[in-house]
């Protein structure tokens, strides 16, 4: 017998445990603000969440007090009363509510309460289980949707009172929340429709990485970081470098290509220790390191924040097979993660070298973030080039040489950018020029080399 599927529990994840239960989907619903100002905007939020592998059509009705608590009728105005929702196999939501009270409505304790309908538009198979759902991994949402549901999760949420069905059975409770009304002033117009946004599809679904380390123990330790060496991966990520910023408007000369990819490669390197490292000797990072938590009595750490390790994570989920491939799968595959990696590698080298700070985790991720979407609008200048990627593989390149590679010609590859790239010199990037210069100053004297 095939085992029942159950998806993650994005509403548990946001609610905290309050649910309503309608066979073929879950809600509950909070308010906010709440307390409220008599005579302010309300809005009624309700978290859905579909429990099938089907479409839905999702109608829900919001009921409000005819009266306040003096009795005075039209207190509660709503903007919409009814809204028809269409949602995708598995899928999870949030509806917003807008009404309104008027200036002179009574304080005090109000229920708002939901008709919500649910009907499959074909067949349906329960994916989540009434009381929920698995883990739900926040890591693998990007990070707008993770703001959105960790807004989401300091609301109060509440849901109401079950009746008994079947899967796909007809009692429909009413979905319950509450709003407490303080004395107000001024009225305020309403002005904002209801809306629905989608928090989580079928696509997002992502296992904690650290369940998928232990699934491919075996092939990470044996095939997959074995292969992680420079003389595999070298070559392959210098000209998928060459295509990738060729498409993005910014043709990269091979030195450049050759120190970014050196980056990536330095990145790849540090996930191999001991033994697997090749006999090279590197400065411990353990935020890099995979082949330690693959150890059979190893401690089960956090895992590094990695995203070529995700993308792989998901290729040996796919198909175990490409673990046999790496040299190919990676710079084919992996190559944005790895990028995005050696992007964050780079930052700290320049931050480390210059004595700067570019800012915590979540302002980093900003700056990628605005990096990768001018890789993909191919809007690239030198500058972004630059800095932090080809200036931190020139302090590196020398670390990450391959065995038939001579540190004099290289070095000779380093300075002749200076002219190379002079018609772009301008005022606004001459730091960047000097910093270069720098860096090669440096390589001479470490090697005492006289360069042409």
């Amino acid at each position: 017998m095939s085992e029942v599927p159950n998806y993650p529990d994005v509403l548990g994840y946001i609610t905290g445990g309050p649910r309503l239960d309608y066979g073929v989907l879950q809600a509950a619903a909070s308010v906010q603000p709440n307390p409220a100002k008599a005579g302010t905007p309300i809005d009624v939020t309700v978290v859905l969440q579909n429990a099938t592998d089907a479409a839905l059509e999702v109608l829900v009705v919001l009921n409000v007090p005819e009266r306040d608590l003096t009795g005075l009728k039209g207190s509660f105005v709503t903007k919409v009363q009814r809204l028809v929702i269409g949602m995708q196999p598995c899928e999870v939501g949030v509806l917003r509510l807008p009404l309104l009270t008027q200036p002179g409505t009574a304080p005090g304790l109000y229920r708002l309460s939901m008709q919500v309908t649910a009907k499959p538009t074909g067949k349906a198979a329960r994916i989540r289980q009434p009381e929920g759902g698995g883990d739900f991994y926040m890591g693998g949402m990007n990070r707008q949707a993770q703001q959105k549901i960790e807004a989401l999760r300091g609301l109060r949420f509440s849901a109401g009172h079950a009746a008994k069905r079947g899967l796909f059975g007809s009692a429909a409770p009413l979905l319950e929340t509450h709003v407490t009304l303080q004395p107000g002033g001024l009225g305020k117009i309403l002005d904002r429709q209801g809306d629905y946004q989608s928090l989580w599809l079928r696509r997002d679904l992502k296992e904690d990485p650290r369940v998928l380390l232990e699934r491919h123990r075996e092939a990470l330790l044996t095939q997959v970081l074995p292969s992680l060496d420079r003389t595999r991966l070298l070559e392959p990520l210098t000209k998928r470098t060459q295509a990738v910023f060729k498409q993005a408007g910014y043709e990269l000369r091979p030195i450049e290509a050759s120190l970014i990819a050196r980056v990536m490669v330095r990145v790849l390197e540090y996930a191999c220790v001991g033994e697997l490292s090749y006999g090279r000797k590197f400065t411990p990072r353990p935020e890099y390191e995979v082949a330690s938590l693959l150890e059979k009595h190893a401690p089960t750490p956090a895992r590094p924040n990695l995203h070529w390790l995700d993308d792989l994570l998901a290729l040996l989920e796919d198909d175990e097979r490409a673990a046999r491939f790496i040299s190919r799968f990676i710079p084919e595959k992996c190559y944005d993660g790895l990028l995005r990696d050696a992007f964050f590698y780079s930052l700290g080298e320049v931050e480390e070298a210059l004595g700067l700070s570019f800012g915590d985790r979540e302002e980093l991720e900003k700056i990628a973030d605005e990096w990768m979407a001018k890789l993909d609008l191919a809007s690239m200048t030198f500058a972004d080039v630059y800095l932090p990627l080809v200036l931190a593989g020139a302090a590196i390149f020398d670390d990450v040489l391959l065995p038939d590679e001579n540190v004099k010609e290289l070095l000779g590859q380093l300075e002749n950018l200076h002219e190379e790239r002079a018609d772009e010199h301008n005022e606004a990037n001459a730091a960047l020029f000097d910093m270069l210069r720098d860096i090669c100053d440096k390589a001479v004297r470490k090697y005492g080399l006289a360069t042409p």
